[in-house]
């Protein structure tokens, strides 16, 4: 007959089972809290790098975690955070920061996902993220421009792409 533990008299091998697993869920730092996904600069430029930023809570015991991931069916881009490890036992959650670069993208609007490393399939944050096409100069108005003030200074050249 086998030992009984507690005052639930539950068996000790479940017990120990319980504390067990307990021990390795906190060992592992699995436990990841959904977060805040921030894009620079804004607002993103076609052609552009954009810099995306998680700020989330985690059980372990850094700051800084890891961003990454890539492109996805058309504009769908998955990122995979991972929360900064422990080489001991963590003592509680704690705040994180974790930054990619994605891009240069076409000019659109993307669905961004973060989610947790783990392999869970548990969407820490969903951001829209515009990205708009770069400005188009008008070159005609801009050599105009450029020929008259620079008869007005002297017969000095300036180049009609300076403000381009």
């Amino acid at each position: 007959m086998s030992r009984k533990c507690c005052v639930s008299n539950t068996p000790r091998s479940v017990a120990r089972i319980g504390v067990s697993a307990l021990l390795l869920f906190l060992l592992c730092g699995v436990a990841t809290q959904a977060g805040q996904l921030t894009f620079s600069p804004s607002p993103a430029v076609a052609g552009e790098p954009i810099t995306a930023t998680y700020e989330g809570v985690a059980f372990g015991c850094g700051s800084e975690g890891t961003l990454a991931g890539g492109l996805f069916a058309g504009n769908e881009i998955h990122l995979f955070a991972t929360p900064p490890g422990c080489p001991i036992l963590p003592p509680g959650y704690s705040e994180y920061t974790a930054s990619t670069t994605l891009g240069p993208l076409a000019a659109g609007t993307y669905t961004v996902l973060v989610f947790a490393a783990d392999g869970s399939g548990n969407v820490l944050a969903k951001e829209f993220l515009p990205v708009k096409a770069p400005p188009v100069c008008d070159f005609a108005r801009l050599v105009t421009s450029d020929v008259s003030e620079s008869l007005s200074t002297s017969m000095r050249y300036t180049s009609p792409f300076r403000n381009c």
